[in-house]
């Protein structure tokens, strides 16, 4: 018998959280909850999986329990989720940031180069 924990919402999801495949498998662990917090908009999971780092995007996200977060991915689609694209906005310890807003937290994290998000001017 599994425990399959009682929900919680995305804020309270931690690092390390397993994460379960459509099949009901293990698939990965949590590694960044992704999140707008101005407008409470959960955007997805950073993962670690076999494969490597991917992303799970929030529409894939099924359940987010206190011993698991579920999901529409299937074992056999794990090694095709997309890597996340911007490989320096996970390295930000998001908790000893100073602003709120994600997307200033990731342009003090990207050292030099002229970035900016996309779609911005």
């Amino acid at each position: 018998m599994t425990d399959d924990g009682d929900p919680i919402g995305y804020p309270t999801l931690v690092e390390g959280t397993p994460v379960r495949s459509a099949d009901g498998h293990e698939i990965a662990h949590v590694k960044h909850v992704l999140f707008e917090d101005d407008v409470d908009l959960f955007d997805g999971i950073i993962v670690d999986t076999k494969h490597g780092t991917r992303f799970i995007d929030a529409d894939q996200v099924t359940e987010i329990t206190t011993t698991h977060v579920g999901c529409t991915v299937s074992d056999a689609e794990v090694e095709n989720l997309p890597k996340p694209d911007a490989a320096a906005v996970y390295d930000v310890n998001m908790a000893q940031a100073e602003s709120k807003h994600v997307w200033d937290r990731v342009k003090r994290a990207i050292k030099g180069g002229d970035w900016k998000r996309e779609g911005s001017d």
